[in-house]
């Protein structure tokens, strides 16, 4: 997994107004300043996880992330966000976010679902991610919802709030919430989701350029098949595991159904690169564990229902084979 380090860019000099220092952030990172602005750079999983939790050290600011969201720009999001506001309406734009996000960061996957008149936009962090960090978790998905929400009113020029707003961690200031989404708050949610109107998110983008959109799709989607076809196989299955299947290794037959793909043709591939669906499995089985366990908050118990083992003494007994 990893992130743009534009992302990191933006959280760090926006940590900075509250009080951060660019450069203690940057070290304390292993980041050199410098490439902060190259664009291109992606870093991997541990400093874009950590940089909330260096950025939140810094500045004290339990809602760093909400009041971040509330000063996004499209820019931001590089092509994307120059995709968005090509876009036709609001809900192309998000449908195009969903779409292309793994080009700005891997660690999170967004689900838009239409159901009559409602749009409900899921928000699908890596389970490693949970568990190893909760609070930056919790930071970059109030990012993201608060500026989902500025978004919309930027591209649109409307004042554009959920209906609703779920997130699946504690309450802190409701009033912040509230006065940011002016929408019903629901806290320790089974998930992290917003709901809008659709006839909301239909509303026309204001600066929507139909050759440009076609353009920017373009230039984007080519990028992705790029990525997906230097992507091996086994590293498609790691990431299916961990941000699909949160975590849990469903058997091969149902992975073969999720990537389109036949069993056979998984199992031929994988022989290719020298590997097994089983080996696979095992491998982001134990790292997840390795992960979970290190945090005291979770019994074993819970380690082995949350890995997709009968009890306990099955998952003790997998612990052993790896080691």
């Amino acid at each position: 997994m990893q992130a743009q380090i534009s992302i990191l860019r933006d959280i760090i000099y926006g940590a900075s107004a509250y009080g951060g220092d660019i450069h203690r952030m940057c070290a304390a990172l292993d980041i050199d300043p410098h490439d902060l602005h190259d664009s291109e750079r992606f870093v991997p999983f541990k400093p874009a996880a950590e940089v909330w939790d260096v950025a939140l050290a810094e500045t004290g600011e339990q809602f760093l992330g909400l009041y971040l969201g509330e000063k996004m720009s499209p820019a931001i999001l590089g092509m994307i966000g120059y995709l968005m506001q090509s876009s036709q309406t609001l809900l192309e734009a998000v449908l195009s976010l969903a779409r292309f996000n793994d080009l700005h960061s891997t660690m999170m996957k967004y689900e838009v679902v239409e159901s009559g008149d409602r749009v409900e936009i899921t928000y699908h962090p890596a389970e490693i991610w949970i568990q190893q960090y909760p609070e930056s978790v919790r930071q970059s998905l109030e990012l993201a919802m608060s500026g989902l929400v500025t978004l919309f009113r930027l591209i649109s020029s409307r004042p554009i709030y959920p209906l609703r707003v779920e997130l699946s961690f504690e309450a802190r200031s409701r009033t912040e919430y509230e006065r940011i989404f002016r929408a019903e708050i629901q806290f320790n949610s089974k998930r992290n989701a917003t709901t809008f109107r659709k006839s909301d998110l239909l509303s026309p983008v204001v600066s929507h350029d139909k050759s440009l959109y076609v353009r920017f799709s373009d230039i984007l989607e080519k990028k992705l098949q790029s990525i997906n076809a230097q992507e091996t196989l086994t590293d498609k299955i790691g990431h299916a595991i961990l941000l699909d299947f949160k975590g849990n290794s469903p058997s091969v037959e149902v992975m073969a159904a999720h990537m389109n793909m036949t069993p056979r043709t998984i199992q031929r591939k994988l022989k290719d690169e020298e590997t097994t669906y089983r080996a696979i499995a095992a491998r982001f089985k134990r790292e997840l564990a390795t992960v979970v366990m290190e945090n005291n908050k979770f019994g074993i118990t819970e380690v082995a229902r949350m890995l997709g083992y009968s009890d306990s003494s099955a998952l003790r007994k997998a612990m052993r084979k790896w080691s």
